[in-house]
């Protein structure tokens, strides 16, 4: 039998386990280092840009083993590190004059750290509202057929493009200058109010919304008697006029009649006669609290006149803040038309009344 010294035995299994290590460590130390550049780009914004408020600065990497974060930096100050995928840093810009020219890149590291570096992305910071107003059509007027909306934009490096909008309702977004859109109404029903408005938006994509326009739909296809304008908004104290027109009347001689408003709201303090008639007339502008009354005639052997014209026109100031209407009393004998036989004018029975909306902020 052998003798076996346990000792000796278990010093020696210590020993072959101890090359046997060594030797792995040897392999594993003999192999190559990775040394591989990670490659590494921003996708967003574009170079040469205009960016404006919260810009989300996307950037694209690579690597052949793995990338462990990628760094932002902004005028050489970093900014932000990120440790995932997708690679994306939020950039308020709004502090920034506007501009004001930025350079945007970004480092990778791999897993072994090495590093790689994006090209520069140079941006232009712009946070300026553009600004846009309705010129044509004004407020509170009557529009007819096809209606010219004209558009005055601006913005302090450049327009992208303004979207017309009627009663809120998306219609027509025009890029080029001379902002305009051509309005077809004639499907429309006489004697409503139609909102007009405007979104523009410039180049870097910023946008703001324009004052409303208000505007009154009549076709005149009928004879009219009608006041501009049909809105009216203003502060207290301040003064307003309204014009009493006729339109499409045939022989009209004479006209009597009557508008009646509130007068706790506001008061008529002027009255001037109009130039449909001529200026050779018989008249009278009667002035009293909450009434207007006014009467027109040519004199004796004239004919009437044909068309379209102003009445006369009756100047208001604002008292107190409320809304009221100015329109023409249309009870038996308050309204006449005539012509020169002393008879009411064609189409009377179907004259179509307007009013203005007075409103007292």
């Amino acid at each position: 039998m052998f003798n076996i010294n346990r000792p000796a035995i278990t010093y020696l299994l210590f020993l072959l386990m101890f090359v046997s290590m060594f030797k792995c460590t040897e392999k594993q130390s003999t192999a190559p280092d990775d040394t591989t550049v990670p490659s590494v780009s921003i996708t967003s914004p574009s170079n040469d840009t205009i960016v404006s408020g919260n810009v989300k600065i996307i950037a694209d990497a690579n690597d052949n083993i793995g990338i462990k974060n990628v760094q932002f930096y902004i005028d050489s100050t970093f900014v932000f590190k990120d440790s995932e995928s997708p690679y994306i840093y939020d950039w308020d810009t709004t502090p920034l004059n506007d501009e004001t020219i930025c350079s945007l890149y970004v480092i990778t590291y791999d897993l072994k750290m090495n590093e790689g570096i994006s090209e520069i992305v140079t941006v232009t910071i712009d946070n300026s509202l553009p600004n846009a107003e309705i010129t044509n059509p004004i407020h509170g007027s009557i529009v007819s057929d096809s209606v010219q909306v004209s558009v005055d934009a601006n913005d302090n490096i450049g327009i992208d493009q303004v979207c017309f909008y009627i009663n809120n309702n998306f219609e027509f977004s025009d890029d080029k200058p001379q902002y305009e859109y051509f309005w077809d109404t004639t499907h429309l029903d006489e004697g409503n109010l139609f909102t007009l408005s405007l979104k523009v938006i410039d180049i870097a994509g910023n946008e703001s919304v324009s004052d409303c326009v208000i505007v009154a739909l009549y076709k005149f296809t009928e004879p009219t008697l009608w006041m501009n304008p049909v809105l009216s908004e203003l502060s207290q104290d301040q003064t307003f006029s309204i014009d009493i027109q006729v339109e499409n009347v045939d022989d009209l001689f004479g006209t009597s009649f009557e508008l009646i408003y509130d007068s706790n709201l506001i008061k008529a303090t002027e009255g001037f006669l109009g130039d449909f008639l001529g200026d050779d007339v018989v008249s009278i502008i009667k002035l009293d609290p909450g009434l207007v009354s006014i009467g027109i005639s040519k004199k004796a052997g004239e004919t009437g006149n044909d068309g379209s014209g102003k009445l006369a026109s009756i100047n208001f100031q604002a008292l107190e803040c409320g809304s009221t209407n100015v329109e023409v009393q249309t009870d038996e004998n308050k309204l006449v038309l005539q012509n020169h036989d002393g008879k009411s004018i064609s189409g009377f029975e179907k004259l179509v009344i307007g009013r203005t909306r007075v409103i007292v902020e």
